[in-house]
C-alpha cells in the first residue's frame, strides 16, 4: 500500500479498485483482475509461487504486557487476542504448537487495518506480519512474544481468462516491488525463535 502511489504515477491510464477484505473473493472474467492472498507456509498448496514471505509474530504492546509472564505458547491463552475478521488465525496458532484450549478464549474480530490500532493501544496480542509492526518493536513499544521466520506466504492470483494490458503492467509492477522468493517453501527452515 505505501507504494501504489508510485503505480498510478508512472500508469495513470489506469485505475485501480482495492479491496482489503480477508474474505475470498472468486477471480472472474469481468470482476476482479487479481489478488493477493495470504496462507501459512504450511498449507501452501504445490502450485503456490511465494511473492513474498513474511516473518508472522504474536506481538502486544509493551504496556499490555508490563505485569504479564509469557513464557510457553499456553501463557498466551490468558491474554485477550485480537484476529481480523474471516479468519481463524488464533486457533490454528495454538494447534500448531499443540495447545489444548480448555476454555474460550478472549478474541475480538475487527477488520485487519483496525487491528494495528488496538494492539498499540493495548486493547489485546495479535497474530501477524511483524512488517506491520516493525518500527514499534525497534521503538520497544511492542513486544515480540513468539516468531516463525519466513512461515507467512503472501502469492498472487489471477482470473483463468486472458489478462488485459492494464493487469499485466500491474502484475509487472507488483513483483519489482515484492522480495520475489526464490527458495522452494518446501526448503526453508521453520524453527520457531
Amino acid at each position: 500500500m505505501p507504494r501504489i502511489m508510485e503505480f498510478q504515477q508512472q500508469h495513470p491510464e489506469i485505475r485501480l479498485m482495492l479491496n482489503p477484505t480477508a474474505d475470498v473473493i472468486e477471480l472472474e472474467p469481468g470482476g476482479i483482475d487479481v489478488a493477493v492472498r495470504y496462507c501459512h507456509h504450511e498449507t501452501a498448496g504445490k502450485d503456490v509461487t511465494p511473492l513474498l514471505l513474511s516473518d508472522m509474530v504474536v506481538v502486544g504492546s509493551a504496556r499490555l504486557l508490563e505485569n504479564s509472564s509469557v513464557k510457553t505458547p499456553s501463557s498466551l491463552i490468558e491474554l485477550p487476542w485480537l484476529q481480523e475478521l474471516g479468519t481463524n488465525e488464533v486457533a490454528d496458532w495454538f494447534k500448531r504448537r499443540a495447545v489444548a484450549l480448555d476454555r474460550p478464549l478472549i478474541i475480538s474480530q475487527m477488520p485487519g487495518n483496525l487491528i494495528m490500532q488496538a494492539v498499540r493501544r493495548g486493547n489485546g496480542i495479535t497474530y501477524t506480519a511483524r512488517a506491520f509492526f516493525e518500527d514499534d518493536i525497534r521503538a520497544g513499544s511492542i513486544k515480540v512474544l513468539h516468531s516463525e521466520p519466513a512461515s507467512g506466504v503472501y502469492y498472487i492470483e489471477t482470473n483463468h481468462g486472458t489478462l488485459r494490458g492494464s493487469v499485466r503492467k500491474f502484475l509487472a509492477w507488483l513483483q519489482t516491488k515484492a522480495e520475489i522468493v526464490t527458495v522452494p517453501l518446501q526448503e526453508l527452515d521453520h524453527t520457531e525463535k
